[in-house]
């Protein structure tokens, strides 16, 4: 499946208890920042109308089911007659409300001081803030505690929060807004009042194969002579335990922490800015006591390209932070690992770039490649290939480093455009960092001997938007140095540094007061003169076809026509809080246009396991129409249409043991009557009709165990690696669309097949376990005789299905080349055969106990014969 699979993130994860940086993480750090008071909404009447429009018409409309009368107001209408007739329907169960918001009502601050003169300049010039005061204030201002677990829940769950959302206008106050627009006019004249200053940025990766720091690490932190203004140091296999893999804790994060604030150049007093860590990568960012008032908008977050997209194995994390005004951010990643894995190794790069989203002030999300400098650190596993062993290793002995990188992964890979654009690297002028014998400086030994290879790098990137306009351009940064750190030996992996010159952006005081009033002035003169307008390039989007778990995204272009800034949000319709069906995001569902800019609006259909199902009922189609609000301006009406195509992935275990064709062969009809079938009406039908009628288990179900067994028994890793979105999308399809034939093999590999065996799972509307049964199985979870009894009180089909899986399980520690162990499967598969609802949910320490229980539930039933 494609990049954004299994980052469903509207529930907790299953598999691992990370739950991605919230909006606290944007002032962990800021100790300097201002406390801004949260101004309290009050309701407000209406403004009058702006002069030179003329009153609003109302239209009356005649509603022959309920013979009563809508209002609504059409001066500000930008409708076609069919989307005015949907949204008549749409609200028919309020006759007596304006069904396009046009009334203006909704929610504004209070009134702040205001200047008693017309001049707004001499108010600003006596209360204008510092303008390190007002990057930290913007950095404050509105944050929310809304979590973002991913692409699919940005902006989406910050914006349910704002009062836009709710279906009412928002009118702010005339400061507020004027505080929202000056960051976009002053933004666009930085050159003006900001000048360049160097800082030196030191930053480390090192892949410490699980050991503990047992060795000093200053020949690594603090090899240079003059001290670094900010330290990014990244780890990776800080713990390599198979709990690590499931759960929050490790003993290991402080032990390495300790050793790294130990290290630290001396010649400086530093301050730890942020730090995350996912299972065995963590990042650490450090800086100077004398910068700390010039750090501003610390955030972070973290991905998982594991196994179901959230195991943190493999993945990223990532730092973001304002150093004066200029955007900085870190990733650290841990890529997919072997020689022959450079499709899965690109994946997950892709994976982080696109699902790594840091939160703003305003609720909303910033992308990796939307700074001024990114820098990217890690384990990304690219390897030396095409070449013998003796030969890597005698040109690293003559010092051939130029011939060698002709054969370097991720070189080759760079080259051809499939990963990391863009982005600059050192000339790798030391020895390959990987594998060397834990203690030494020999190359492995071991039976595997790996070729030796520059898996640890760092590259950067910069932003195009950092480019002067006016003046010749000066690199925004300079690598000064880059080289290994042969002398530490405690690990397989070589620890990497690159010390970096970095011309930061720095506010001059004085010219940022005078820029300020100038746009103020000018913004005082737009305000009184013109109205906001702006064009929009179309007003439908059609999505066609739509597949479970494969996104497909469409854009809107926003043109601002006017004199005066736009500021425009999507707004929701009557009686409901979001305005966009769950199964749609919008990338940016408020913000401003200035005059003559455009604006390109991202919109995404992708449907997961919470939508599947509403959708397989056609409880829930692909339609949707959002109302673009205006502010001070007219709404716009952007009508989204597609079609679902149904997929065993989100059908009900009865539904599909009753269909013996593939789902995409059923009649649409016949397939909505048993999907909105619940559990005990098949008990009952089952009863009245002969059981030859519907299958034991869901044949599609059967077709992944049965290829499992007999093609995967022997396959390293298996279930601990993840599968390629493509061959997942293969696998699928061929779910959906073809019966079983015997000897014929699934489409793709087998950690794919495995995986699509955990999406199926997952994707169930009711577990293997249905939810009903949930809190009893944690009471009796060291219970087998009791476990038994209540196992066999479920339905049916739930009882076939859960012995046949667990029957399967029990198989695979038998073949000792998979690496498998029952505590490991019940460790994986406990989440999906006996998950809670979303109201049996508990978080924090009592989540991990439920969790704990539900695999010593499943464990019990893995090591014990199951009883007829």
């Amino acid at each position: 499946m494609d990049n954004h699979a299994y980052n469903d993130s509207s529930t907790p994860n299953n598999l691992i208890d990370l739950q991605p940086n919230t909006a606290e993480h944007l002032s962990e750090f800021d100790p300097f920042a201002p406390t801004v008071q949260k101004v309290t909404r009050k309701p407000s009447r209406p403004p009058p109308p702006p002069p030179n429009v003329p009153p609003r018409r109302t239209n009356t409309i005649s509603d022959p089911l309920s013979q009563s009368t809508l209002t609504t107001d059409l001066v500000n209408l930008d409708l076609d007659p069919k989307t005015e007739q949907k949204l008549v329907n749409v609200s028919k169960d309020d006759p007596t409300v304006n069904i396009m918001h046009l009334d203006n009502s909704g929610q504004k601050y209070p009134e702040l001081p205001r200047p008693k003169s017309s001049s707004f300049v001499s108010y600003i010039s006596s209360t204008a803030p510092k303008p390190t005061e007002i990057v930290t204030n913007q950095n404050n201002i509105n944050s929310t505690d809304s979590s973002r677990a991913g692409m699919h829940d940005v902006g989406r769950s910050a914006f349910s929060n704002f009062e836009g959302a709710t279906g009412k206008n928002e009118v702010t106050s005339h400061l507020l807004e004027r505080e929202k627009l000056m960051p976009l006019y002053m933004a666009k004249r930085q050159d003006d009042y900001t000048s360049t200053a160097p800082f030196n940025v030191f930053v480390g990766t090192w892949n410490v194969n699980g050991q503990l720091p047992t060795e000093p690490l200053d020949a690594w932190v603090s090899s240079e002579v003059t001290p670094p203004d900010v330290y990014a140091i990244g780890f990776q296999e800080l713990d390599l335990s198979k709990e690590a893999f499931v759960f929050t804790e490790s003993s290991r994060e402080e032990e390495w922490m300790k050793a790294v604030k130990q290290a630290l150049h001396p010649g400086a007093s530093y301050k730890l800015v942020k730090h995350i860590r996912l299972v065995g990568m963590m990042l650490l960012v450090f800086a100077q006591d004398r910068h700390l008032e010039d750090i501003t908008a610390v955030a972070s977050h973290h991905v998982g390209t594991g196994l179901l997209g959230k195991m943190g194995n493999k993945g990223g994390v990532g730092v973001r932070i304002m150093l004066h005004n200029s955007s900085l951010c870190f990733i650290n990643s841990h890529l997919a690992a072997h020689v022959e894995e450079i499709q899965r190794r690109n994946q997950d790069y892709q994976d982080i770039c696109s699902r790594m989203k840091f939160p703003d002030p305003e609720g909303q999300s910033i992308s990796v490649f939307s700074n001024d400098v990114l820098i990217w650190l890690g384990d990304l596993n690219y390897r030396i290939d095409k070449l013998p062993l003796e030969t890597v290793k005698e040109r690293i002995e003559k010092g051939q480093y130029e011939k060698l990188k002709e054969h370097d992964q991720l070189t080759s890979q760079r080259r051809e455009g499939n990963v990391y654009p863009d982005f600059e690297e050192g000339d790798l002028t030391f020895r390959p960092t990987y594998k060397y014998n834990p203690g030494t400086d020999e190359w492995d030994t071991s039976e595997k001997c790996r070729c030796p290879a520059w898996c640890d790098r760092i590259l950067w990137k910069e932003s195009a938007k950092t480019k002067p306009r006016k003046t010749k351009r000066k690199d925004l940064v300079q690598l000064l140095k880059y080289q290994a750190h042969l002398s530490l030996k405690i690990s397989d992996h070589k620890p990497v540094s690159a010390v970096f010159k970095i011309n930061v952006k720095v506010i001059t005081r004085e010219l940022y007061r005078k820029v300020y009033e100038e746009e103020i002035r000018r913004l005082d003169r737009m305000e009184n003169e013109w109205l906001p307008t702006m064009v929009l390039n179309q007003h439908s989007l059609e999505f066609g076809t739509v597949k479970f778990q494969q996104a497909v995204q469409r854009t809107v272009e926003i043109l601002n026509t006017g004199q005066t800034p736009c500021h425009f949000e999507f707004i929701g319709k009557l009686g409901e809080k979001a305005f966009c069906k769950p199964w749609l995001t919008v990338g940016k569902p408020k913000g401003y246009v200035l005059p003559g800019d455009k604006l390109v609006i991202e919109f995404e259909v992708y449907v997961n396991k919470n939508t599947a199902p509403s959708l397989n009922k056609e409880e829930d189609k692909i339609e949707d129409i959002l109302i673009l609000h205006l502010v001070g301006g007219k709404d716009f009406f952007i009508t989204v249409n597609g079609k679902y195509s149904p997929s065993c992935f989100g059908t009900s275990i009865e539904a599909l043991c009753w269909m013996k064709k593939p789902i995409e062969q059923m009649d649409r009809k016949e397939l909505t009557r048993l999907s909105c079938t619940e559990s005990r009406d098949w008990q009952v039908n089952n009863e009245k009709h002969h059981s030859s009628q519907m299958l034991n288990v869901p044949k599609e179900l059967w077709r992944l165990l049965d290829h499992l067994y007999q093609y995967a028994r022997h396959q390293p890793d298996l279930f601990q690696k993840p599968g390629l979105h493509e061959e997942l999308k293969m696998i699928q399809e061929n779910l959906d669309s073809q019966l079983p034939t015997v000897g014929t093999p699934l489409p793709g590999s087998n950690h794919s097949v495995a995986e699509a065996l955990l999406v199926f799972l997952e994707a169930l509307p009711e577990p293997v376990i249905p939810f009903e049964f949930y809190p009893m199985c944690l009471q009796i979870y060291n219970n087998y005789d009791q476990g038994q009894e209540l196992i066999h009180k479920m339905p049916p089909h739930h009882v076939n299905v859960f012995n046949y899986i667990i029957s399967f399980l029990q198989e695979l520690p038998k073949y000792e080349e998979n690496g498998l162990n029952l505590h490991l499967l019940a460790t994986i598969f406990s989440g999906l055969l006996l998950r809670p609802s979303s109201v049996q949910r508990k978080q924090n320490t009592e989540g991990r106990m439920d969790r704990m229980k539900a695999t010593t539930f499943i464990e019990m039933f893995l090591k014990n014969k199951l009883l007829e």
